[in-house]
């Protein structure tokens, strides 16, 4: 468990130090964190967001599967999500 604390530290320092080196991640950053604001004032648009991210995430596990079948497997669905 510490050497999983350690990795994920280390991870983040090296996010941390490479976000500051590199000004264009924060600004895309800030963006992004705008945009989540922007989104907060209109909530109508969230179901529209969500929805277009689960039908993403829906069309993934599909291909996934298709693909396994076509090669003759068959693996059920709760395991293609987790996957």
């Amino acid at each position: 468990m510490l050497i999983g604390a350690g990795i994920a530290a280390a991870i983040s320092g090296l996010i941390v130090a490479i976000a500051v080196r590199r000004t264009e991640l924060l600004r895309d950053a800030r963006d992004t964190l705008r945009s989540m604001i922007r989104l907060l004032r209109q909530p109508h648009r969230a179901p529209l967001l969500l929805g277009g991210q689960l039908g993403v995430n829906l069309a993934y596990i599909a291909a996934l599967g298709f693909a396994l079948h076509a090669f003759g497997q068959d693996v059920p669905p709760g395991r293609l999500a987790a996957a």
